[in-house]
């Protein structure tokens, strides 16, 4: 009877103890797979809400509803969207390692495993690595020469050629309206040809204009809140050859704007393998092995990327001056400029990312292969008013009213504008060693 009953509290007691590890476990599992909050959504269709031409609303409502962290799934996929300066310091460089670029479908269809923007590959890493390090070798070479003043690799007389060039046709126009970001356009594209190409660029204004059209256009339908960016990447073979797929997820018209921006650019380039300007460089270096492919993408690249968001960068400058005009004489301080980049969000929800690899966020679980979002217009905007309302000064501005800029390139290009002694930002970014000293010749000729 005894050993009856012993034998039963043993099952009873080792069944409890099992009961309590099992619920200990899945407590545990439940707490650290805990997702941040978001909308509810259909079962494997996801949060549609946030595709289509409304989505940008949408994604800055969220914020108000749940928070400085959300999360939603759409099309299979984990979305979480940062809202907050803090969350995205820390995700972007507290996490560095488990963070990596997120190839869009439409994009992966036009780069074809190309250029440095999209991919998260070995090579594509390789290749921006090779770019920092060309631009590094050759501003410390200059350094040298030149007692530590940076120099951008073209010379100053080209720049300053085109700058005058700018403010002649503003002054023909004697005080007309005119549309500033077209002009700001040619004279950013033609600076950043010869750098990049060594080379003048022969291309008219209206070829020019024409083709940084069609530049932001795909720049503008190519965002990620869409069901043809979102879709597996086995679909990228399905637009190559199915001319039916891509007339339903409107993607001919993209495809026939990239190829004719690319042919024109590559048609006017011409050979750059013995050439030493920075794609030449590039070209000639052997560990990178580039392919035809590779230059033809990396030329694009470098042309889109770096005028489109530069002189939009240049155009909100002058709009944020003519609305807010300086008390004193123009001086561009680094207080100016951030808040110049505040006003802008050239790039609103920067570039997604992928998470290579899970970690926490905010006592959030953030899993590995969701797709992460840096909402820099959250944050400035957040600043802003901030800012605005307490009326702080530069030196009071902590770090998490700082702002964002999506490209380093128009911060340096301002600062070098300034005719007060502004120490250099670190540069990431080959165009970051231009010295575009035109703003403020610019903002004089508009009589800021």
């Amino acid at each position: 009877m005894w050993t009856i009953l012993l034998s039963t509290i043993n099952i009873t007691l080792a069944t409890a103890l099992m009961l309590s590890f099992i619920i200990i476990y899945l407590l545990y599992i439940q707490n650290s797979t805990k997702l941040p909050p978001g909308p509810t959504s259909w079962p494997l269709i996801g949060y549609t809400s946030c595709l289509g031409t409304d989505a940008f609303r949408k994604i800055q409502d969220l914020n108000k509803t749940y928070g400085d962290i959300v999360s939603f799934q759409v099309l299979g996929k984990t979305i979480i969207i940062l809202y907050n300066y803090d969350l995205i310091h820390e995700a972007a460089n507290g996490n560095r390692s488990k963070v990596g670029r997120y190839t869009m479908t439409v994009n992966d269809l036009l780069a074809e495993n190309s250029g440095i923007s999209n991919y998260d590959t070995q090579k594509a890493l390789e290749m921006r690595k090779a770019f920092v390090r060309l631009v590094h070798n050759n501003i410390k070479t200059t350094e040298e020469h030149e007692g530590n003043k940076l120099q951008p690799f073209i010379s100053q007389n080209i720049i300053n050629a085109q700058i005058n060039e700018l403010i002649r046709q503003l002054r023909i126009r004697q005080g007309k309206p005119v549309n500033v970001l077209q002009l700001m356009r040619c004279t950013v594209w033609r600076i950043i040809w010869n750098f990049i190409f060594g080379k003048e660029c022969q291309l008219t204004d209206k070829q020019i204009s024409d083709t940084l059209d069609d530049i932001s256009s795909n720049n503008l339908q190519n965002q990620l809140f869409q069901i043809r960016q979102l879709l597996p990447r086995f679909c990228v073979n399905i637009f190559k050859h199915s001319q039916f797929a891509r007339k339903l997820f409107e993607i001919e018209e993209i495809i026939y704007k990239h190829k004719t921006v690319r042919q024109l650019i590559d048609n006017n380039v011409g050979e750059m393998h013995n050439s030493d300007s920075l794609l030449g460089q590039l070209i000639n270096d052997s560990k990178l092995n580039l392919t035809k492919n590779d230059i033809s993408r990396l030329s694009f690249e470098f042309m889109a990327a770096g005028t489109d968001t530069t002189s939009l960068t240049l155009t909100w400058a002058c709009d944020y001056l003519a609305r807010a005009p300086p008390k004193e004489s123009l001086k561009l301080s680094s207080d100016l400029i951030d808040m110049i980049h505040r006003w802008a969000s050239v790039v609103p929800l920067s570039l997604p990312h992928i998470v290579r690899e899970s970690f926490k966020l905010k006592n959030y679980y953030i899993p590995k292969s969701s797709i992460l979002i840096y909402n820099l217009y959250a944050v400035h905007n957040s600043q802003i008013k901030k800012l605005i309302n307490t009326e702080q000064k530069s030196d009071e501005v902590q770090e998490s009213n700082k702002p964002i800029p999506f490209s380093l390139v128009v911060r340096y290009i301002l600062l070098q504008s300034s005719n007060s002694v502004v120490t250099p930002i670190p540069l990431c970014c080959p165009i970051c060693s231009l010295q575009l000293n035109f703003l403020k010749p610019l903002l004089k000729a508009f009589h800021f």
